[in-house]
């Protein structure tokens, strides 16, 4: 089963921050360096509603008003879920999360945002992370658009050009480890 959304990277030309909307380079360099959460807003929105939304910066903007993004830990899961329903998109945020809820998901036409390592690397923690942070963070939100036979079919859009995949296969062992179980259900109203 997949859902049809737009992919969109998360590399950007900063040489046209003006025509992004953005207030100076520098400004677009930020946000293109910490924009994964409404990026896969924007890819499930438009999915979701057939419909674009406005820019990046534009969406930017109306999170941070709501509270949705933090310089020290990034967009939060009940921001993006706030942000969401600004967009006219029923959205919720689940712990605790599955294979089995996903496909669950999945079948009733919901996209997920998905909190996990970046690039789908193992989310085994390091001794420092394991000191420093009690809570199972992923760093990096990507978007489930489906599943086949192999694994998980995921948006996962990233600053470096390698890493921007549209509807890639990510197989179920290693999507299971990079995984926090934490994400945004999304579905039409």
């Amino acid at each position: 089963m997949l859902l049809n959304a737009p992919f969109y990277s998360q590399r950007w030309n900063l040489d046209s921050w003006e025509n992004l909307g953005f207030l100076s380079r520098e400004e677009a360099l930020y946000w293109q360096n910490s924009s994964c959460g409404i990026i896969c807003l924007k890819m499930a929105v438009e999915g979701i509603t057939g419909e674009a939304t406005e820019a990046f910066s534009s969406m930017i903007r109306k999170g941070a008003r709501l509270g949705a993004y933090s310089h020290t830990y990034g967009w939060s899961h009940d921001g993006l879920t706030m942000l969401a329903h600004v967009y006219g998109v029923q959205a919720f945020p689940q712990e605790r999360m599955n294979a089995q809820d996903l496909i669950h998901h999945i079948d009733s036409d919901s996209f997920i945002i998905v909190s996990v390592k970046s690039a789908f690397q193992s989310s085994e923690k390091s001794l420092r992370e394991k000191i420093f942070f009690w809570k199972k963070f992923g760093g990096h939100l990507a978007l489930v658009t489906g599943y086949n036979d192999s694994g998980f079919q995921v948006h996962h859009t990233s600053i470096f050009e390698g890493h921007n995949w549209e509807n890639i296969t990510i197989p179920f062992d290693t999507f299971k480890k990079a995984f926090t179980g934490r994400g945004i259900v999304l579905q039409p109203r």
